[in-house]
């Protein structure tokens, strides 16, 4: 095995960061940092508006104190899609809303696996039949809004 290849760092709380350099309803970068090698996914506006919509849940649940800690954050792919026209304006269905997970997924699934070797890539969104989706506990979502120079993020595939 080569030496400049890294491994994954296994059970390890995960930052990550998403950057919009030209506002909200635009693309955006998502980066994360395991084992201090950057990872970046560059997103599309509705992938974004699906992980703003889990943390959202996510917070709200953990400020009402849900119980137990393993309760907070789930929602119906219905409830998701319900919020996300509600903030777009624009209708989603939940197998649309199904698509564009498994797309997220895919997406930074391949960024990890190009950057590592061995390990399993961390899930970004948690998926239980009869529960929904929400964001792992083990997820931490940073959200940093304006511009920033093309050295600072390299967009994956």
């Amino acid at each position: 095995m080569s030496s400049d290849i890294c491994e994954y760092p296994r059970r390890e709380k995960q930052s990550f960061q998403i950057f919009f350099p030209s506002g909200i309803d635009q693309k955006a970068f998502l980066t994360t940092w395991p084992g201090g090698t950057p990872v970046s996914v560059e997103l599309d506006p509705r992938f974004v508006r699906l992980l703003l919509v889990l943390y959202d849940f996510r917070l709200k649940d953990t400020e009402k104190d849900v119980q137990p800690p393993e309760a907070r954050g789930w929602r119906s792919r219905e409830a998701i899609a319900m919020e996300i026209g509600r903030r777009t304006g624009y209708s989603i269905d939940a197998q649309t809303l199904s698509a564009y997970a498994n797309q997220l997924t895919r997406k930074l699934a391949r960024a990890f696996r190009l950057a590592f070797v061995g390990g399993r890539v961390p899930p970004l969104i948690d998926r239980r039949r009869n529960l929904g989706y929400r964001l792992p506990p083990h997820v931490e979502l940073t959200i940093i809004d304006g511009a920033i120079q093309e050295d600072q993020v390299t967009p994956g595939n």
